[in-house]
C-alpha cells in the first residue's frame, strides 16, 4: 500500500499544503507533528517503496508496487469458479455483457447497466471516480474508474479498467520526465520508478488493494464505531476477462496500516467471450452478503 508522507495525491498530483505556524520569538517554523491515525493515537509506519526510492520527506510517487504488498501485509488469492447449473439469461442481459469488450466510457456504461438491477448505484460524492485515503494529517485522492454502493449488503464496490489504470501510470511517468528536464540522476530514478510500478500480474496490481483499503476506510469512518472491519468488493476489467474481488479489511489496518493487520483479497475471473459465465460470476459476487463471523462479538460467541 502506498501512503502519503505529505499531503500528496496518489495519482501523482500534489495535494493541498498546510501552513506551518512560526514562533514569534525567532520566526522559526514549528516542528511537524507526528503522523497519527484519525483515532488520535500515535503511530509509526514503514516507508513505502515509493518513499524508499524518492525519499521519505519528499515523495515523488505514491503508486503502489509489488514490494508494498509485502510491506503492508496484503496478498491476492485466486479462487476457482464453482461449478453451477447454467442459468438462462435474457437476450438484453447477454447483449449488455457483450458490450464489456468495448473500450472506455462504453465499458463503464455497460457495468452500470449490469449493476442497476441489483440496486447498486454510484456512491454519492463530488468526485465520483476518486476515493480519499487519510493517514494522520495527510489525505490522498485514489483514482479509479467508478465507485458504487450496495446498501443492502452494506458494502462498496469499485470498478477499475486495467487499460485506464495503465494510462494513468504512463501519464505519471511523462509528468516526471517533463519535470526532470533531462537531469541524468533524476531520469535514471524515473526509469526505476517505471519498473517499480509495473505489476507482475495486471489482475493483482497493488493499486487494486489501495482502492479497496480506501473504500474500507471511508465506510468505517461513517459506520458503527464498534465495527471490526469493512467488507468491500471490486470489479476489474482487462481486454479479455472480468475479475471479481472481495475482501474484509480490518479496522486496525486502516487506522494503523500495520502489516500485522493486513488482509487477503480473494478473486475469481471469467472470459468476456462467455457472456453467460460473466453474468453468472457477477451475479454471485453481487448476491454475496457480509460474512456473519465479522460482526462484533462473533468470535466470542463461536467459542461458546
Amino acid at each position: 500500500m502506498a501512503l502519503p508522507g505529505q499531503p500528496l495525491q496518489v495519482d501523482g498530483r500534489g495535494g493541498s499544503k498546510r501552513t506551518r505556524h512560526r514562533n514569534p520569538a525567532d520566526d522559526r517554523a514549528s516542528k511537524r507533528r507526528k503522523h497519527a491515525p484519525y483515532s488520535g493515537r500515535s503511530a509509526t509506519r514503514p516507508l513505502t517503496s515509493g518513499e524508499l526510492l524518492w525519499g521519505a520527506t519528499s515523495t515523488s510517487s505514491l503508486y503502489c508496487s509489488e514490494m508494498d504488498k509485502d510491506i503492508f501485509g496484503i496478498s491476492f488469492e485466486w479462487t476457482e469458479n464453482e461449478s453451477e447449473v447454467p442459468s438462462q439469461y435474457q437476450a438484453a442481459q447477454l447483449s449488455t455483457a457483450k458490450k464489456l469488450k468495448r473500450y472506455g466510457v462504453a465499458k463503464l456504461y455497460a457495468i452500470k447497466a449490469l449493476l442497476e438491477p441489483y440496486e447498486v448505484r454510484p456512491w454519492r460524492r463530488g468526485q465520483k471516480q476518486k476515493l480519499q485515503l487519510r493517514y494522520g494529517h495527510a489525505a490522498s485522492m485514489v483514482a479509479t474508474d467508478g465507485v458504487f454502493r450496495d446498501s443492502d449488503a452494506d458494502s462498496a464496490i469499485a470498478y477499475t479498467d486495467f487499460a485506464e489504470l495503465q494510462n494513468r501510470k504512463e501519464t505519471h511517468i511523462i509528468a516526471l520526465l517533463q519535470k526532470a528536464e533531462g537531469e541524468k540522476e533524476t531520469t535514471g530514478r524515473i526509469a526505476e520508478e517505471q519498473r517499480r510500478i509495473k505489476p507482475k500480474k495486471a489482475e493483482e496490481d497493488a493499486q487494486i488493494a489501495l482502492v479497496m483499503a480506501a473504500m474500507a476506510q471511508e465506510m468505517l469512518r461513517s459506520g458503527e464505531p464498534n465495527q471490526l472491519s469493512a467488507w468491500v468488493r471490486a470489479i476489474g476489467m482487462s481486454k479479455t476477462e472480468i475479475f471479481l474481488y472481495r475482501a474484509l479489511v480490518p479496522r486496525k489496518f486502516v487506522e494503523t496500516f500495520d502489516a500485522s493487520a493486513g488482509f487477503v483479497i480473494q478473486y475469481r475471473s471469467a472470459s468476456l467471450n462467455d457472456q453467460s459465465g460473466v453474468l453468472q460470476q457477477l451475479d454471485r459476487l453481487l448476491r454475496e452478503k457480509r460474512p456473519p463471523g465479522d460482526q462484533p462479538g462473533a468470535a466470542e460467541e463461536a467459542k461458546c
